[in-house]
C-alpha cells in the first residue's frame, strides 16, 4: 500500500498536467477541483466568490462529486464486465479513486456510503441510506473523533447528507406544481433540504449568509455532470475541450455575476447555538 498511493498520486499529478494543457485558467484549475479536488488551485478571489454564492460544494470534491464520479465508474464497469463482477470493480474503483484524491473526510463519508450501495446492491438488500450514513460515520469518529468537532467539511456534509436523504419527501407537496423538465423538481429539493438543513450551522460557525445560493445552484448544478464528463474525455481526447470549456466558462460567468451582485451574502457577526 505504501508505494501504491504515492502511484496514485503520480496519476493524479499528470491528470492535473493534462487538464493543464487542454485548457485556459482558470477552467483548467475549476476542473481540476471539481474531479480530483485541486481546491486551492482556483486562489483565493475565485474561492470567495464561490463561498459568496453558495457554491463551495462544487469547487471541491463533495459528496456531490463523488457521487458522480461513481456512477460513472459503475456505469462503465457494467458495460463491460457481469453484473456482480461490476459491482465489484464499481467499489475497488471508488476506493482507488477516494486515495488517489487525498480521502479527507468528505471524500471518505461519501466513499463508504457508496460502497454501501453497492454492496447492498450485489447481495439483493435494502439500501437504507440514513443507515448507511450512520455506518459510514461512527468508524470515521472512531478513527477520529476531532473530525466531529473541528473538521467543518465533514460537519456540513455530514448534516447536507441527512437533509438530502429526508428533506425531498417533506418538501415535495410545496413544490408539485413544478415541472419535472430537465431535473428542475429534483435539483430545487435536494437544493433546499441541503440548505435548510447547513444553513444554522454555517450562520453558527462561519456567521456568512448567502442571499443567492438558490437560484445559483439551480442554475450551475445541472451542468456540472456533464462538465466532469466531457472535461475527464478532453484531457485524453484534446478536440472534445471546447465542450467543458464552454461549461466552464458558464459556472465561472454565473458566479462572477452573482457574487458581484449587492448584498449577494450577508455577515451575521453572531449567531447562538
Amino acid at each position: 500500500m505504501s508505494g501504491f498511493v504515492p502511484r496514485l498520486l503520480r496519476v493524479k499529478k499528470f491528470f492535473t498536467e493534462r487538464l493543464a494543457k487542454s485548457l485556459p485558467e482558470p477552467e483548467a484549475s475549476l476542473l481540476a477541483g471539481l474531479l480530483v479536488g485541486e481546491k486551492q488551485a482556483l486562489g483565493k478571489e475565485w474561492n470567495d466568490r464561490f463561498r459568496t454564492v453558495g457554491l463551495s460544494h462544487v469547487v471541491v470534491l463533495s459528496g456531490f462529486n463523488l457521487s458522480i464520479v461513481a456512477e460513472n465508474i459503475l456505469r462503465l464497469s457494467g458495460l463491460i464486465l457481469p453484473a456482480k463482477l461490476a459491482l465489484t470493480s464499481g467499489a475497488i474503483g471508488i476506493i482507488i479513486f477516494a486515495l488517489m484524491v487525498g480521502g479527507g473526510a468528505t471524500v471518505l463519508r461519501a466513499s463508504l456510503m457508496a460502497v454501501i450501495a453497492l454492496l447492498a446492491r450485489a447481495t439483493g438488500r435494502l439500501y437504507q441510506a440514513t443507515v448507511a450514513l450512520g455506518v459510514a460515520g461512527v468508524p470515521m469518529l472512531l478513527w477520529n473523533p476531532l473530525v466531529l468537532v473541528y473538521d467543518l467539511g465533514f460537519q456540513l456534509s455530514f448534516l447536507a447528507t441527512l437533509g438530502v436523504i429526508h428533506g425531498p419527501v417533506l418538501l415535495a407537496p410545496y413544490v408539485s406544481k413544478l415541472t419535472d423538465r430537465w431535473g428542475v423538481k429534483d435539483i430545487l429539493l435536494t437544493t433546499l433540504s441541503a440548505q435548510i438543513i447547513v444553513l444554522p450551522w454555517i450562520l453558527y460557525t462561519t456567521g456568512n449568509l448567502s442571499l443567492i445560493a438558490l437560484p445559483a445552484n439551480l442554475l450551475v448544478l445541472p451542468v456540472i455532470p456533464f462538465t466532469m464528463l466531457f472535461g475527464f474525455l478532453s484531457a485524453f481526447l484534446s478536440p472534445l475541450s471546447f465542450i467543458p470549456h464552454l461549461l466552464l466558462a458558464f459556472v465561472l460567468l454565473v458566479v462572477k455575476i452573482f457574487s458581484a451582485l449587492p448584498l449577494a451574502a450577508v455577515i451575521i457577526k453572531q449567531f447562538p447555538l
